[in-house]
């Protein structure tokens, strides 16, 4: 090898004293010797900056519900609850459905079991309904 010509390009923004640090690591690492004739050459100049891109992905709809899994769980165990709940609330009141709460009162089977007119005639006014309706 006869001779050996490196370039180094630095940012501008880089101080100038870790400028002169990192001329002497270069110059060690690429094995400058400038008794044989290398040289290095060190110029700043000032580079583009990298701008945050203007919009963000949307996360996935799993993304955001893998993001809390204890959220997730509880959401879970709360939906089974009321399922349980509202079904033990079902059978409850099937259960009371066929209960007689309050007894039928005696003129609603009356009503309900119907009488004819000739049953109503033949029956017998009670002696008292028929004192007062005579004096009366």
């Amino acid at each position: 090898m006869n001779k050996l010509d490196v370039a180094l390009v630095i940012d501008k923004s880089v101080p100038q004293a870790e400028v002169a640090s990192i001329q002497k690591s270069v110059a060690s690492l690429a094995g400058i010797t400038p008794s044989r004739g290398d040289t290095l050459a060190v110029s700043q100049v000032a580079m583009a900056t990298q701008s945050a891109p203007a919009t963000q992905a949307k996360p996935s709809p799993v993304a955001v519900i893998m993001k809390n899994p204890l959220g997730l769980a509880r959401n879970v165990l709360l939906a089974i609850a009321a399922i349980v709940f509202l079904f033990m609330i079902r059978r409850a009141l099937k259960r009371r459905e066929g209960e007689a709460s309050v007894p039928e009162p005696t003129w609603l089977r009356e009503l309900e079991s119907g009488l004819t007119v000739a049953e109503l005639e033949g029956r017998a006014v009670p002696p008292c309904a028929a004192a007062g309706g005579a004096e009366g």
